[in-house]
């Protein structure tokens, strides 16, 4: 004899078939809102990830920097460059700063200009970074030099991809030897 078994399928209705998907709907939403504001709010900011890469990691060359004398400071501090931007006090001392770059007779200029800068205890100098987030890195344009009562950066490269660096940072520097930035004083990028 053969036994059979009753199977009892369920009907569902359209509705509840409906109310079913809203709710999945609804579930994806709220998943997908928690994991974006976990994404935005867990990550460090821009300037926070640019300062720990800086301290940890090796410090590139510019191979084609150009030696500055006082005469093409002075002759920088005229030329007119096409980007700029605003150098912030990231240290509460009220410093600040304006930087401009561009391309003059292919070649990269810089030219960094500093109002409201403590005096340097002995053993300390200020330095300049330029600085691309992606790929990440980070050149030196030396240290700081005091023109007229005025401190300035001034740094010439036949590099003209560092107009792609659009950041800039200054630091504070113990005369330790270690090349890798230090204290970050002042921090902006061009617009």
């Amino acid at each position: 004899m053969c036994r059979t078994e009753e199977v009892n399928i369920s009907y569902v209705s359209p509705y509840k078939l409906y109310k079913m998907k809203k709710l999945m709907i609804i579930i994806i939403v709220v998943a997908l809102a928690l994991l974006g504001y976990y994404l935005i709010f867990s990550e460090p900011s821009p300037d926070e990830e640019m300062t720990e890469n800086m301290e940890r990691g090796e410090v590139s060359k510019d191979i084609n920097r150009l030696p500055m004398t006082m005469e093409k400071i002075e002759e920088m501090m005229e030329i007119t460059l096409p980007y700029q931007g605003t150098l912030k006090d990231v240290t509460g001392v009220n410093a600040w700063g304006i930087r401009k770059s561009g391309i003059v007779e292919g070649k990269y200029y810089l030219s960094v200009t500093f109002e409201g800068m403590p005096d340097l205890d002995p053993g300390y100098f200020y330095e300049g970074w330029v600085v691309r987030k992606f790929p990440f890195d980070f050149i030196s344009t030396g240290a700081l030099t005091r023109t007229n009562g005025q401190w300035v950066n001034m740094y010439m490269s036949l590099d003209t991809g560092l107009v792609r660096y659009p950041d800039y940072v200054l630091t504070l520097e113990p005369d330790d030897g270690d090349p890798a930035p230090a204290g970050h004083v002042l921090e902006g990028t061009m617009e």
